[in-house]
Formats: C-alpha cells, sequence, structure tokens
C-alpha cells in the first residue's frame, strides 16, 4: 500500500512568513504600547493637579499667604510638572485668595501644566483635524486642576 502526501507543504515554503508577520505586527504593537503609556501618564498627571489644587485651596482659605499656598501646591505635587512636560517645565498657579471684608466668599487656586506626548499624536490630525489633544504646535496639551474652597471666618 502506497502513502500519498496530501496538504503537506514542504517546509521551505514558509521560511520568511513568520518574519514578514512580526514586522507588520510590531509598529501596531509599540504604538498600542506607546498610547498606553502616554494615557496612564496623562491621567497620573491630571489627577495630581486636582489634588494638588484641592489642598492648595483648602490652605487659602484658611489664610494663607500666595507664596505658602504656591508652596503648598509645588510640595502636593512633587515632579509632576517634569513628568507632565518629559523635562523642566514650571506649573503655573493661578490664586483667588479671600478677602477678609467679605462674608460667604470662595477662594480658587488652578494649577495648568503643559503636557507633552511620546506618542506621534499628530498621525489624529488625520483623523480629526481640530482634535483637542494637541495644541497649535502639535507639541503637547495643557491640564488643568482646580480647586474652590469657602473661606473660613476669621
Amino acid at each position: 500500500m502506497a502513502f500519498t502526501k496530501f496538504n503537506r507543504r514542504s517546509p521551505s515554503n514558509e521560511k520568511g512568513a513568520a518574519a514578514v508577520e512580526f514586522a507588520i505586527i510590531l509598529p501596531l504593537l509599540l504604538l498600542l504600547i506607546l498610547l498606553m503609556i502616554d494615557f496612564g501618564r496623562l491621567l497620573f498627571v491630571e489627577i495630581s493637579l486636582n489634588s494638588a489644587s484641592r489642598e492648595a485651596a483648602r490652605g487659602s482659605s484658611l489664610t494663607m499667604s500666595d507664596s505658602q499656598v504656591t508652596n503648598l501646591v509645588l510640595d502636593s505635587a512633587p515632579g509632576v510638572a517634569a513628568l507632565a512636560a518629559l523635562g523642566s517645565s514650571p506649573l503655573v498657579v493661578n490664586i483667588q485668595s479671600c478677602s477678609p471684608s467679605v462674608s460667604n466668599e470662595t477662594t480658587t487656586v488652578s494649577v495648568h501644566a503643559n503636557f507633552q506626548w511620546i506618542t506621534p499624536i499628530e498621525l489624529v490630525q488625520i483623523f480629526d483635524p481640530n482634535s483637542t489633544l494637541i495644541d497649535g504646535s502639535g507639541l503637547g496639551m495643557d491640564v488643568y486642576g482646580r480647586g474652590q474652597m469657602l473661606c473660613s471666618e476669621s
């Protein structure tokens, strides 16, 4: 009885198939990994700025000076500006302090950082030219945190 070979390919026909498939998938996989890292950084920066601004608003409501409130923001979110900008970039702190003569007034502290993307996010403009993920220069986006609190009575 003779055996015939059905549906059997020789290995020489498939030598480079795995390398070609890997070369096709690798850029997409790297892009996905970079996007996950970037959005994780963005979420961390946003949460840190919100927390720092709330803490600073609490300090401002307790009659701290503007320089003390700014130092409180920088102490509450150490290194966030450097993480957001991938280098040295200052946090911008805007304080609307309480006036002692007005009752039931609120104090507002807003904190701003410039976020720089690792991922080539300019590709988003292909699909959405008016995207808010990048500013006009295509380098990053602005991230804000805002805290507001009722001023304490002295």
